[in-house]
């Protein structure tokens, strides 16, 4: 502000006549300060997604890993005996959940590397809910709550 005052006239606005001769470069500078905010702008909004992309990946890879080692815990316990229909009941879930694991991953290369995963589906958001509400209820870390899902409005 006091510098404007300095270099530009109070009637009209512009330029005092010893700085008029660089009004083209006020002008590029002004355009490059522009320029430089709202790159930083960019940047720092590109840094926000990347952090929030991380965290994203973050829980997916931890939900299976969850499901793998409580089943396994489970499994190699000593104090139950575990049928053998439970046995393979925890194995299908582990090998389930490693698979998911495994595509996880494999999404995460190929988003490094420059592709980004995208496989578009129609799906019933109900059923969706209703699967994953059941997903989540049979973790093991899941045993002493209720769940409820009504999907009626």
């Amino acid at each position: 502000p006091q510098r404007w005052n300095e270099i530009h006239s109070r009637k009209k606005g512009t330029l005092k006549l010893p700085y008029a001769v660089y009004k083209e470069l006020f002008e590029h500078l002004g355009m490059l300060a522009n320029t430089l905010r709202t790159n930083e702008r960019a940047l720092q909004e590109s840094e926000q997604i990347k952090q929030e992309w991380t965290r994203g990946i973050s829980h997916d890879l931890k939900t299976p890993l969850t499901y793998i080692s409580g089943y396994s815990a489970m499994l190699i316990n000593s104090k139950y005996q575990w049928s053998v229909a439970e046995q393979k009941e925890f194995l299908s879930i582990i090998q389930q959940k490693a698979a998911h694991l495994q595509e996880l991953v494999q999404d995460l290369n190929e988003t490094i590397h420059g592709q980004i995963p995208v496989k578009a589906e129609e799906a019933d958001i109900v059923e969706l809910a209703r699967r994953t509400m059941a997903d989540v209820s049979s973790a093991p870390w899941a045993s002493g709550y209720l769940f409820v899902m009504s999907p009626e409005p």
